[in-house]
């Protein structure tokens, strides 16, 4: 047995090359099993990972993706010149004690959520549970720390917020009985008043103020929709890969899922119709599609209005970054060619900051009473005060002066990844020239196991987002997701360079 440095606790690992799970995944769920235990306590050292990859005879990169795992879910912590150990403050579930294989259904149905408790089909509730945690390894919901390449996120730093909070003083002066009341579940008047005005002139959808309907989430938007319209069982298209909340959503409304393959042209709409002609809704995002951020072409765009004409289906459009396009103009929305078969989604989340909460579905009129039932006996309504700082917002020209900021801002900073590509990653990553949005992505070698890579990134401060995690079917080229919206210059050059390290390492 090799040397151990002075201060670790010996554990003892073992791996098994004939299982189906990978050597990490193994070692990972070996350490976290100890830890759950109490057999490694808090503050525990471990062993080096040098050491223990040649302890277990396997490479040294498998163990340090193991590690990364476990520290992005809060088990272990890791310190330059102290080294890995147990987390001190483990995650919450730790502290409560640990079930046993004895434990009775009544104390297990009494401390799940009550979503949770009611009769679900066991196969919709996998697929569900797998939706929600596909991210868990990449995506630790305790960092509240903007990491590069993170996506969807704004530039933060350049927004402007003494006007913000001019017009927050402006509003809350003039706070009165009323505004401490329920409000209506579609939004205020005078928002939706400004929506429809801005829709107009930027994407094309025209619309009354009366069609659209305010939530405090593009998420809370697609799950509206999604108990709106879809009966179990009933088929709905998704794109493959997919944003993983539309999956999460229409999972839970039990609709049967059917994975549409995208190309460089965006939703393969043939392959749909031979898979699904008699689907009831398809979910797109045609302006950047996430995660691969191409742009769905006119034929494609016909193809799809035609197809949802001749069945009667609805078009879920998610235009969520849509007002950035570096070399051209907006592409006009799928809403502005068809306005009854098409469910038009924007937020604010994207083109202002996560923390407004508020989204918005312009929809065709004979929904919209339906929508709003939901809307109502969801949460009711999204906050007051937001809302009518955010109509001022618009009504005045700040929301169009600042996304023409932001749109000088991210074409830099676009430029600025591709000569970061081109001077750190030749050969490692080939980074996809986008054409606008908030993000891009890069195809790693066919032999590249991306989730590993995203492990041992964020072992770094790097956050990047395996393609494989995306996708609903089809095998996918392994690649990444490179989000440059809030990064300098500077910045992205930097962990260009850490996150070449990585690339390297885990050849």
């Amino acid at each position: 047995m090799p040397k151990r440095a002075a201060g670790t606790t010996p554990i003892e690992l073992q791996v098994d090359r004939q299982a189906p799970e990978a050597l990490d995944v193994q070692i990972a769920g070996q350490l976290r099993h100890m830890i759950m235990r109490g057999t490694l306590g808090s503050g525990a050292r471990l062993p080096s990972t040098r050491a223990l990859a040649k302890e277990l005879a396997v490479a040294r990169n498998v163990v340090i993706a193991a590690c990364a795992q476990l520290v992005a879910e809060g088990y272990l912590e890791s310190r330059v010149g102290s080294g890995t150990r147990v987390a001190i403050a483990r995650p919450e579930g730790m502290l409560r004690v640990t079930p046993s294989r004895g434990r009775s259904s009544a104390l297990i149905a009494a401390s799940l959520p009550a979503a949770r408790q009611r009769p679900v089909r066991k196969a919709q509730l996998s697929f569900y549970a797998g939706a929600v945690a596909e991210f868990a390894p990449y995506v630790s919901l305790r960092n509240d720390r903007v990491l590069p390449f993170k996506v969807a996120t704004p530039s933060l730093d350049d927004f402007p917020v003494a006007i913000w909070q001019k017009l927050w003083r402006r509003v809350n002066g003039g706070l009165t009985v009323k505004g401490l009341d329920y409000s209506s579940p579609a939004g205020l008047l005078a928002l939706r008043r400004a929506i429809a005005a801005h829709v107009r002139l930027s994407r094309g959808v025209h619309c009354d103020p009366g069609q659209v309907v305010v939530f405090n989430s593009a998420q809370q938007s697609i799950d509206a929709v999604a108990r709106s319209l879809v009966r179990p069982g009933d088929p709905v298209w998704l794109e493959d890969p997919c944003y993983r909340g539309a999956l999460v959503a229409f999972s839970a409304a039990q609709a049967k899922i059917v994975p549409v393959p995208v190309d460089s042209d965006g939703i393969d709409v043939g392959a749909g119709i031979r898979r699904a002609s008699e689907a009831r809704l398809a979910y797109v995002t045609p302006s950047h599609q996430y995660p691969l951020a191409v742009t769905l072409s006119l034929a494609r765009r016909i193809q799809l209005l035609d197809w949802a004409r001749r069945r009667n289906a609805y078009v879920l459009e998610d235009d969520y970054d849509c007002e950035f396009r570096f070399h051209e103009r907006p592409i006009a929305a799928l809403r502005s060619l068809d306005d009854q078969q098409v469910i038009y989604l924007g937020t604010f989340s994207k083109s202002l900051f996560p923390g407004v909460r508020l989204a918005y579905l312009v929809l065709p009129q004979e929904l919209v009473d339906t929508v709003l039932a939901v809307r109502h006996w969801s949460d009711g309504h999204a906050p007051a005060a937001n809302q009518e700082v955010l109509a001022r917002f618009l009504e005045e020209g700040h929301f169009e002066r600042h996304l023409r900021r932001m749109l000088v801002l991210y074409r830099e900073r676009h430029a600025a990844l591709l000569a970061a590509a081109a001077k750190h990653w030749q050969g490692l990553l080939q980074v996809v020239p986008g054409s606008g949005g908030m993000h891009t992505i890069g195809w790693l070698s066919a032999a590249a196991n991306d989730r590993q890579v995203a492990i041992a990134a964020a072992a770094v401060d790097i956050d990047v987002l395996p393609i494989s995690a995306f996708r609903l079917s089809r095998r996918l080229p392994p690649g990444l997701t490179l989000g440059f919206a809030p990064f300098r210059a500077r910045e992205i050059n930097a962990a260009a360079t850490r996150l070449a390290q990585v690339l390297i390492a885990v050849k």
